[in-house]
Order: structure tokens, then sequence, then C-alpha cells
């Protein structure tokens, strides 16, 4: 599938780095290829994969001390599993999406993978949308958990157009509008000439980023959302990970 021949990610990028000068960190270095850690091995018969993306500030060891993939067994999901080390230094670097393509999905594909589920939380949950506008119907689907969409003003913006089904973003876009591309991206259709990834998103409903989510949210249906009486953390993400697959919507040909 051809990549994505244009993302106005630059803006993203630009909020990540300030975010990370604010801190007063230094962005780690990105590798090639990034390192993975596999949380569930892959077998003759296995023919799902879950990559799971980390958020800012986190490293792909935090979806095994939070038990990710143990869960997918306990739900009755057959999959290889690995977590992938995209941290900030990878979208700093404006790599992120081919690190995840290059050496993580399409292996996995040449290996003989058919299904391919990422889940993302929050910078995660963003870096799994871009992928998604670089590679359009590479996954089967996307789990989001309280993914970040943009600041205040693009959310702001589409809530007062009455919602998603109505908002149109002025074109073009510029050069950096990456939040205003995503949610241009998630209005495409089923029958639109790139594929829409099957998107199922989970956020807690004191998370400083639900309102946003709530947008997102009324062009799902119901049974792909998720809520859960909790902010912007792992407590929240575990228990929204786990009422996700108990209800059988991802994964259902892994069981």
């Amino acid at each position: 599938m051809a990549r994505h021949a244009r993302y106005p990610w630059t803006g993203f990028l630009t909020a990540v780095s300030v975010a990370v000068a604010l801190a007063g960190c230094i962005p780690p270095k990105p590798l090639t290829p990034v390192p993975t850690l596999q949380l569930a091995p892959a077998t003759p018969s296995t023919g799902c994969l879950f990559v799971f993306l980390p958020g800012r500030g986190d490293r792909a060891e935090v979806y095994r001390r939070e038990g990710f993939a143990t869960a997918l067994g306990e739900h009755g999901v057959v999959a290889e599993a690995m977590a992938v080390d995209l941290h900030v230094g990878y979208y700093v670097a404006r790599s992120a999406h081919l690190r995840l393509h290059d050496d993580v999905i399409a292996p996995a594909r040449a290996r003989g993978v058919r299904q391919v589920w990422l889940v993302g939380v929050s910078m995660g949950g963003t870096g799994s949308l871009v992928y998604d506008r670089y590679y359009p119907g590479e996954v089967t689907g996307t789990v989001l958990l309280a993914p970040f969409l943009g600041d205040d003003k693009v959310i702001d913006e589409i809530a007062a157009a009455g919602g998603l089904a109505r908002w149109e973003p002025r074109m073009p876009l510029a050069a950096d509008d990456w939040a205003r591309d995503i949610w241009s991206g998630l209005r495409r259709s089923p029958s639109s000439p790139q594929p829409v990834p099957k998107l199922v998103l989970g956020y807690g409903t004191r998370d400083s980023l639900a309102p946003a989510n709530r947008l997102l949210a009324e062009t799902l249906p119901s049974e792909r959302v998720f809520t859960a009486d909790g902010g912007h953390d792992w407590r929240t993400w575990g228990e929204l990970w786990r009422a996700i697959l108990a209800s059988g919507q991802v994964g259902s040909a892994c069981r």
C-alpha cells in the first residue's frame, strides 16, 4: 500500500518538542530498527498480532508491567503481542510511522500475519492515527485509549460546527495542521477509496482529553465506545482495555 503522500504533522512535533523542553528533558535517541518487546510469542498457528504503542514519557516495558498482553489470553484471544519502544524521540525525528511500518508491521505481514491491531494510549493513540494517514488499510483495527486529538482551538471548532459529521475544514490545510488532517481522515466513510480501520475508543470521563474523545465517540457505533470513571492514567486504561477485550470488539478472528 502506498504511503500517504503528505502529512502535516510538523505542528504535532513542535508541540511534543516544546513539552519535552519544558520538562527539562532531552528526547531519547531513536534507533533503527526500533526496539520491540515481545509480550506474547508467535506460533505457527498465530495469525494475529497486537502492537502496543506507549504514551509520552512511557516506554515499551510499561505494557508488560500493566499486564496488557496477559489480558489477551485471559479473554481467549490467541495472538502474538509486542510493545514497540516508539518513545518521544521518534516523533521528534518524524520517523515513528516509518519505523512502525518497516520494522514491525511489514515484516509481520511478510511472515504470514493476517490481522494487525494497534493499541495506543495518549501519544501512542495519536501515533496510531498518524500511521493510518501514511499507510491506510495496513491494519485491521486500532484501539485508542485517551488519544490526544489536538488543542482546544481545533476541538472547540469541531464542537461549534455540531460535531465531526457537520464540520468542514478549510481547505487546503496548512502545512503544519496535523490535528485537522487527522480529523479529516476520521471523516472517511466505509466506501472511501482509502479503507477505514475498525476504531475502538476508550477514555476516562474525568480525563482532560475527554471533550475531544467524546467528539470522536459520537462518530462511532456505541458498542465501540468505552468509558470509565477515571483520568489520564494507567489504572483507567487497564480497566478500559479489559472491558474492550471482554466485549469481543477486538480480535474476534483470533479466538
